[in-house]
């Protein structure tokens, strides 16, 4: 069964070709690491500059009541958001001067995120995390920013 990642993958996939300036402008690489916990699903690099960074796939519904949290743990343990794990990854990359985001597919909405701020995502409502976002407005939108930094 493919995990609710992999589709905003093959989207991202879609967009990059259609998008981008050319299709060879930036490398994704989708990983699946069971050794390094906390490490983003996918690992990209512009190619003009060979600047490096990582983006972490969320997606899921946004909830029906307004105050519902959008991603967190429940009393399981299991979370539908950040993971410890994810959330230290992020921070650490911060530190050393590293580039991550969270990019979230909510219903048919994009919502990305600095990965600083991973510590931030859990526990907050869609009117919360769309305070702390940054402002993108689709596909285009988040492919320009990747292009500008």
């Amino acid at each position: 069964m493919r995990k609710p990642e992999q589709s905003l993958w093959d989207s991202m996939n879609v967009a990059r070709k259609g998008i981008s300036e050319s299709p060879n402008e930036f490398w994704f690489q989708r990983l699946e690491n069971s050794v390094a916990t906390g490490m983003p699903d996918v690992r990209a690099i512009r190619k003009r500059n060979g600047l490096e960074f990582w983006v972490e796939l969320k997606q899921g519904p946004i909830p029906k009541k307004p105050e519902t949290p959008v991603f967190r743990v429940a009393e399981s343990g299991k979370t539908k958001g950040m993971r410890v794990s994810q959330i230290n990854w992020h921070i650490k990359q911060h530190s050393m001067r590293g580039i991550s985001f969270i990019l979230a597919k909510l219903n048919e909405e994009l919502y990305l995120f600095h990965g600083q701020d991973a510590d931030r995502i859990n526990e907050k409502t869609i009117a919360q995390l769309k305070r702390i976002q940054i402002s993108v407005h689709g596909w285009a939108d988040i492919f320009n920013y990747w292009r500008h930094l």
